[in-house]
């Protein structure tokens, strides 16, 4: 049985990663967008969902292509660009551990031991944070693992290097193959350190420009058939489950292959209610576990623990 994981930002969110209705704060105050009136304006109109800006001023671009508008586009991505630096600047100073029953550092339960525990970890998250904590620290990573593996990509830093992950620069190199005992890691929607048009999936038409970038659409096909393999249970932290070309992969793999779900998300109920019937009825069978926190999950004491020990057994 394969035990497959999907992170979405409610998952970095936990060491200070931002969810997307709270970029609004940040991205006001930034020195490039706070002077330009029309920028200004987007963001307040869409301010719980700074991507639903980013596609505002996208399609402005397109519609009227002026000097001033694809300014305006280029100056918010570096805005946008600048924050994610941020954020991996915070993630750097912070201590990667879960906490134990009276909120205390966790020597027996870390992040690490449980992300060892997947075949292949898929994000949506572009930041940094498992490349600094996690593939960037091999030994934390059981022994299980020689270390992580980005397919189809190499940095420019060298192979024996941990700081390639965080601190390199990752190109596209060809082959998606996978190294023996290493850990795959696939960025579904690209990342902050990789370079070049098209590379980081932001703002609206996800799904076409994701078919605009081969690379990509390589990686959303190897999401699509290893969770179509036989006997393979997905885990879900913090992703709301708002992206249809996820949601389309998750729901044929349910429908033709019966795939099983456990959902890890502080806001999971309210996430939960707010789907459609049609969405509802495929859903809820696949759904066999869930848990509303990340941080106390692995605690000894805990039920959610025993129910997640038990999904990821095959029980």
């Amino acid at each position: 049985m394969a035990n497959i994981l999907l992170l979405g930002a409610g998952f970095s969110k936990n060491w200070g990663g931002l969810l997307a209705r709270e970029f609004f704060d940040e991205l006001i105050g930034d020195f490039m967008i706070r002077e330009d009136a029309p920028s200004k304006d987007v963001l307040w109109l869409y301010r719980n969902n700074f991507e639903q800006a980013l596609e505002h001023i996208q399609i402005t671009s397109i519609a009227e292509p002026t000097v001033d508008n694809i300014n305006r586009l280029h100056r918010f991505e570096d805005a946008i660009r600048r924050l994610f630096g941020k954020m991996d600047g915070i993630f750097k100073d912070k201590e990667f551990f879960l906490r134990d029953a009276e909120g205390r550092r966790d020597g027996n339960a870390t992040p690490n031991a449980f992300l060892s525990l997947f075949n292949k970890i898929f994000t949506l998250n572009q930041d940094l944070l498992l490349e600094i904590h996690h593939f960037g620290r091999p030994e934390f990573m059981q022994d299980r693992w020689r270390g992580g593996w980005l397919p189809g990509l190499v940095s420019n830093k060298g192979p024996d290097d941990p700081k390639r992950f965080a601190d390199g620069t990752w190109i596209v190199n060809g082959s998606l193959d996978v190294a023996d005992s290493y850990q795959p890691y696939y960025k579904l929607h690209g990342s902050i350190n990789w370079p070049g048009d098209g590379m980081m999936i932001m703002g609206g038409g996800k799904a076409t420009s994701i078919g605009a970038n081969q690379f990509l659409t390589g990686y959303h096909s190897v999401f699509a058939d290893t969770l179509n393999a036989p006997n393979t249970r997905l885990t879900v932290i913090g992703y709301s489950f708002g992206d249809d070309l996820i949601n389309k992969a998750i729901e044929a793999a349910v429908k033709e292959c019966d795939l099983k779900i456990f959902v890890i998300d502080p806001r999971w109920s309210d996430i939960a209610n707010k789907f459609d019937a049609a969405f509802r009825e495929w859903f809820t069978h696949a759904v066999i576990g869930s848990s509303q926190e990340i941080l106390y999950l692995l605690r000894d004491d805990s039920m959610d623990r025993h129910r997640l020990r038990g999904f990821l057994s095959g029980k």
